[in-house]
């Protein structure tokens, strides 16, 4: 547990742990560069498997990082089929 500064409202609070394991598994699959900076190849395109909280989040950081294209894929009835998402720069 950890105290949220007050003036976060708790719906903000609550997306404070799904962000930051989206965030994660975005950085995960970044390459160094010569410079030994991490990042993504320009034309890489990423899958994120479930449409929750944590992988919206993920198709964000992805952009933010510079994937050009993230499939996310939902197994459910109600969201199911494939979803391309285009980021445009």
């Amino acid at each position: 547990m950890y105290a949220v500064d007050a003036r976060i409202s708790d719906k903000l609070a609550s997306l404070i742990e799904p962000f930051t394991v989206g965030c994660r598994a975005a950085r995960r699959g970044m390459i160094p560069d010569a410079n030994g900076s991490k990042r993504y190849i320009a034309g890489q395109n990423a899958v994120v498997f479930g449409c929750g909280t944590i992988g919206i989040a993920a198709a964000v950081a992805f952009r933010h990082f510079g994937m050009d294209k993230a499939i996310r894929t939902a197994s459910d009835v109600e969201h199911s089929g494939n979803v391309v998402i285009k980021f445009e720069s």
